[in-house]
This record gives C-alpha cells, structure tokens and sequence, in this order.
C-alpha cells in the first residue's frame, strides 16, 4: 500500500507554504528594525520569531543592502554587549 502524504504534489505544497513563513518572517523582522534600532534579542521579544532565525534574516538583509549594523554597545533587554541593527534607508 502507498502511502499518499509523501506525494509530490503535497510535499511541494508544504514547501511553498513554509517558505511563505519564512519570507514573511524576514520582512516581520525589517519591519521590527525599520522603526527603531534593535539587538537581536529585542527582535525576538518583540516579535516572538526564533533568535537563530532572526540572525539569519539579519544576514540576509545585510547582504540585500537593507540592513546595516549601527552601533556595538550594551543590550537595553539583556545588559550585554549586542549590536543594534536598523534599516539602511533610517540614518
């Protein structure tokens, strides 16, 4: 017997919908920094999307030119060392 939830048809739908999540993590992210410079951190508390992947839409963006790293100095949310991050069109 075959069993049909590995179907192509299906497994390709469950990709697209997971990179749908994923691209609308990354713009919720830029979104976040748009407003205001944030760490990482504060990022994750303020939108609940995973740290790691915060880090990875932060390259992400960077890469694209969306993103640049402002400053190195203490985290407001964690007392350490962080950068904060802001868009590249906010100077």
């Amino acid at each position: 017997m075959k069993d049909s939830s590995n179907s192509p048809k299906e497994s390709f739908s469950n990709r697209q919908a997971q990179d749908t999540k994923f691209r609308t993590q990354k713009e919720t992210v830029y979104k976040s920094i748009s407003i205001t410079p944030k760490t990482t951190l504060m990022i994750f508390l303020d939108t609940g999307i995973l740290r790691a992947n915060v880090c990875r839409y932060i390259d992400e963006l960077q890469e694209e030119g969306r993103v640049k790293l402002l400053k190195k100095t203490f985290c407001k949310a964690s007392g350490y060392r962080a950068g904060y991050y802001i868009s590249s069109t906010n100077k």
